[in-house]
Order: C-alpha cells, then structure tokens, then sequence
C-alpha cells in the first residue's frame, strides 16, 4: 500500500486509500497538534461507522505517517473489513 499524501494546510496531511481485492475505503488522517511538536494520526473506514477507528499520537510527521499506514493494513489484510489484533 503507498498511499499517495496531500495537503489541505501546512499541518494537515490526507490520504483515502482502497484495500486491493477488498474495496474497503479508508481515510488515513495526520495533523499537528497545536503547540506542540506532536502528531496525531488517525485511520477509519469511510461508511462503516459501527466499526471504531484506530488512532495515536506520533513525535514527528514521518512517524505518524508510518504509524497510520500499519493501521490500515491492519483492515486491508482482512478482506471481510474487520481489524486484525
């Protein structure tokens, strides 16, 4: 999975990334946090509300970036859309 990145500010970062041989839809979500050298990230399935995202806080944008990609394929590995562990 290489999600391709964009930017709607300088301390948002998107990416919507599609499961191969799933089609789950999942947005992947980074932001600084205000005041702070911290990055939050987040990865959820769009349209499927009944199942929680998964998030975390990261000490750099790389980390967060990376932290919110494992996330995801954590659901791409499991084609019934479930999360795995």
């Amino acid at each position: 999975m290489e999600p391709s990145w964009n930017s709607t500010e300088e301390c948002v970062q998107y990416a919507n990334v599609t499961g191969p041989g799933t089609g789950l839809m999942l947005r992947l979500i980074v932001e600084k946090v205000p005041g702070s050298g911290s990055w939050d990230w987040v990865v959820s399935q769009r349209g499927a509300h009944e199942i929680a995202p998964k998030s975390g806080r990261e000490c750099s944008l790389i980390s967060a970036r990376s932290a919110c990609e494992s996330a995801a394929l954590t659901w791409i590995g499991d084609n019934r859309g479930q999360p795995r562990g």
